[in-house]
Order: structure tokens, then C-alpha cells, then sequence
């Protein structure tokens, strides 16, 4: 098999695609969260659930776009119906998110305060909480969101 007809099979995977996405999705995510993180620097992180369900519901929009029209090649306009199913899951997920992300900061915190960058420590603890939810939305967008797709 030579360079192009595997590159041609890895775009044609979908979950590539998906994988694709949520790296983009995340890199939107941080640089968001962490643009908050600079501006209310000096609140401390109890204001981090809230940067990070802002930063979090950006990187969502970005999601719904890119997972409709290329992971799951969905060629149709949004539906009420589609956009709520989507919207619905990235709800849980956005809690899912911030349990994860939220007490693992916490938790780090209390451990490592003087030691470790707390940017350094939101920056993981988001990443964790982003992987956590992200396993959970390919299968539902899939089987739920987007089940009409004949694809793979």
C-alpha cells in the first residue's frame, strides 16, 4: 500500500475524524480556558468551574459543526431535533467535564500548592475532564445524534 491510499483510509476512518476534531476541539477549549485564566487571574480558582463551562461551551460549537459535516458526514441543514439530541449530550458531558476537571484541580491543589503552577494543574485537570467526556460523545453521537448515517 503506498502514501496516499493510506492517508486516503485514515481520512475515510471515522474514528480518525473524530480524533481529528476532539484535538482541535480541546486546543479551542485551553486556549479559551486559558485566556480566561489570565483574565481573572486574580480571583483564585474558585472562578474555575465557570471559565471552564465558557471555554467548554465554545469548544462544543466548534464540535457541532465539524462532527456533522465531516466525522459523521451528515449533509443535511440542522434540525431542531438533531442540534437539541447534540446539545443535549454535550450538556451531560459538560458536567461529566467540570466533576472531573473541577475536583481534580481541587484535589491537586491541596496536594501540590506551593510546588506546581495552578495553570499547569487546570491545564491537566481540563485535559483529564476533556477525555473523560470524549469517549462517551463518540458513541453517542453516533448511535444517538447522528444514527441516520449509514457510515462505518
Amino acid at each position: 500500500m503506498n502514501w496516499v491510499t493510506f492517508l486516503h483510509k485514515i481520512k475515510q476512518n471515522q474514528i480518525f475524524r473524530f480524533v481529528v476534531i476532539g484535538v482541535l476541539n480541546t486546543l479551542v477549549d485551553l486556549a479559551v480556558l486559558n485566556l480566561l485564566l489570565y483574565l481573572f487571574r486574580y480571583q483564585g480558582i474558585r472562578v474555575y468551574p465557570i471559565l471552564k463551562s465558557i471555554s467548554f461551551i465554545i469548544a462544543v460549537a466548534n464540535s457541532y459543526i465539524f462532527n456533522k459535516y465531516w466525522v459523521f458526514s451528515v449533509g443535511t441543514s440542522p434540525t431542531i431535533k438533531e442540534s437539541g439530541k447534540f446539545f443535549g449530550v454535550n450538556i451531560v458531558g459538560l458536567f461529566l467535564n467540570l466533576v472531573v476537571a473541577s475536583s481534580t484541580l481541587f484535589f491537586l491543589v491541596s496536594i501540590f500548592r506551593n510546588t506546581v503552577s495552578t495553570i499547569v494543574m487546570a491545564n491537566g485537570s481540563a485535559l483529564l475532564g476533556t477525555f473523560a467526556v470524549a469517549v462517551m460523545n463518540f458513541f453517542l453521537y453516533k448511535h444517538f445524534v447522528f444514527k441516520s448515517v449509514g457510515h462505518e
